[in-house]
């Protein structure tokens, strides 16, 4: 039985074999003192009340009352593992960030993925989306590019997120799951269709964290070291591949549904029978290569197994990158930026920064960057997966926001939230700790100050005591905005058209129409969606 257990199962008996003949820790309290008796309590008699003398009681127990935070309001179930970043090719023309410096540059990572509406005890199998934040510890401070599974969202403004993210939640009276609260706010929000229709997708339950792409998600703004500036997306794929024209008979046998994954200007990416890859439009066909499948590759789960891994072993995600790693086994993924001009999102035929929608990789190709390594599991999940918060803001120079309503809500609301569930100082936790820039700034004080407070150090700007100065050369990129001011509604901004592909619709509503079986809207809810979906012009998303 021992010889089929798995790192994750042996980790109390490899943490001793790590230890060999070394003799056991002297047991303590808090403070440091030794403890003579950790199975019996202080009292006067064996039948007799406990003592407040005792202080290893009060010690253990007023600890215990407190080792519980605050959950994430979202993403609270997730997994974490770390490792590197390098940068196999040179996108200074773009960026001048640190951490895009030099071939064959490595940053050291955090990276989280998480279900996004479940608690933390729930599965990891069910049909949500996932998070992938990635943490760059920089010499210019950290960045954070806090992304899901998915290139899109459900809404584009930031406004209506707590609305939709209750929606996902547990209803107010019942505390229960309700599917009229989920589907009532996707049907009267018809720009939530794509990424629905994606959620309903084979993508929508990967096979764990290993197994799926990541995206930024949002439009970014890179900035070179002339001052120059282009509109970005990041993307972190498994899987790459080049274009080779050819013709390829198309019949139903040879066809295996597959994912969406390449340009929107194109209707279909399938999988045939010979492990080639094909691309049609109309009644052109062209054959995809595979050049480099970087590691694992894109995997998803049925319905059917997910149900099942749920009740059988809901921390399965957690649980496949803990052993992966553990075994040598690491996972990796190819970072990718998509590059848009200023004058090129001018005349873009729909808003750039909208996260509804995709920019097609036709037009918008992917360029190489660097790979994402995870070679290290947590030391402690506490210390380092929940305490570990990730904020968009987090921008070294070079990368900068773009007008996306979506990222621009989240610059403020992210470490808002970290302050509330982590304390004020939630930045001096080492795992949060720009480690390798040094901090020099005029904040001091508050619940747990871990350092030194930054010393002697003049505490208000301006002075004249040599305390640290600002650098010109960080200002951000000088951007020119004209308009009216005013609250802009933006819910039927061209809804449909990148919605789904032909095959791909049907899978779509097979899963949807599986999961309405069993679980019964209110009439007026099916009749709502239905005509959000008789809507939709078939077109395919990378």
């Amino acid at each position: 039985m021992a010889d089929n257990r798995d790192p994750a199962s042996d980790q109390m008996k490899h943490w001793k074999e790590q230890r060999a003949a070394q003799k056991p820790d002297v047991l303590t309290t808090g403070g440091g003192n030794p403890v003579g008796d950790k199975l019996n309590s202080l009292t006067v008699g064996p039948r007799g009340p406990l003592l407040v003398q005792d202080v290893v009681f009060t010690d253990e127990m007023a600890h215990f009352d407190r080792e519980r935070i605050p959950e994430r309001v979202v993403h609270a179930k997730g997994a974490g593992a770390f490792g590197y970043f390098e940068v196999t090719h040179d996108i200074t023309r773009y960026s001048k960030a640190k951490v895009f410096e030099h071939i064959g540059k490595r940053t050291p990572i955090a990276v989280r993925f998480s279900t996004v509406a479940g608690e933390s005890g729930s599965a990891d199998t069910v049909r949500d989306p996932r998070g992938f934040a990635v943490k760059f510890y920089t010499e210019d401070g950290n960045w954070d590019l806090v992304g899901n599974n998915t290139p899109i969202f459900f809404i584009r403004d930031a406004l209506l997120f707590p609305s939709f993210i209750h929606s996902q939640k547990r209803n107010p009276q019942t505390h229960l799951k309700d599917p009229d609260m989920v589907w009532d706010f996707w049907s009267l929000r018809p720009e939530s269709l794509h990424q629905v229709s994606f959620l309903f997708s084979d993508r929508g339950i990967p096979d764990g964290h290993r197994h799926m792409n990541g995206y930024g998600s949002h439009t970014f703004k890179l900035v070179n070291a002339n001052g120059e500036a282009v509109y970005c997306k990041f993307h972190y794929k498994d899987r790459k591949a080049i274009l080779i024209y050819g013709v390829v008979k198309l019949t139903p046998k040879t066809i295996k549904a597959s994912h969406i994954q390449y340009p929107t200007t194109l209707w279909l990416y399938q999988k045939i029978t010979n492990q080639q890859m094909i691309l049609f439009k109309k009644k052109k066909a062209f054959t995809l290569k595979k050049l480099d499948k970087t590691d694992q590759g894109i995997k998803n789960l049925s319905v059917e197994d997910a149900a099942r891994l749920a009740h059988e072993d809901p921390d399965y995600g957690l649980r496949d990158l803990f052993n992966a790693i553990a075994t040598g086994n690491y996972p990796s993924w190819t970072l990718y930026i998509q590059v848009m001009t200023f004058s090129e999102a001018e005349i873009f035929p729909f808003n750039p920064f909208d996260l509804t929608k995709v920019w097609p990789h036709g037009d918008y190709p992917l360029i190489p960057v660097g790979k994402l390594v995870l070679n290290r599991n947590p030391v402690n999940y506490f210390a380092e997966v929940e305490q570990l918060a990730f904020d968009p803001s987090n921008m070294p120079p070079g990368i900068e926001p773009s007008p996306d309503k979506m990222l621009q809500g989240r610059l403020f609301a992210y470490p808002d939230t970290h302050r509330h569930r982590l304390g004020p100082n939630y930045l001096q936790i080492p795992v949060n700790c720009p480690y390798r820039a040094r901090v020099a700034n005029y904040q001091r004080d508050g619940p747990m100050c871990m350092m030194d407070n930054q010393g002697g150090a003049p505490n208000y700007y301006p002075n004249s005591f040599s305390a640290p100065e600002h650098q010109p050369s960080a200002l951000e990129h000088r951007t020119h905005f004209s308009g009216d001011v005013q609250r802009f509604n933006s819910a039927n901004d061209d809804n449909v058209t990148q919605v789904m592909a032909p095959l791909s619709s049907v899978r779509v509503a097979w899963s949807f129409f599986s999961m309405s079986a069993y679980i019964p809207l209110l009439k007026c809810l099916l009749l709502l969606l239905l005509s959000r979906f008789s809507h939709v012009r078939l077109c395919a998303t990378p």
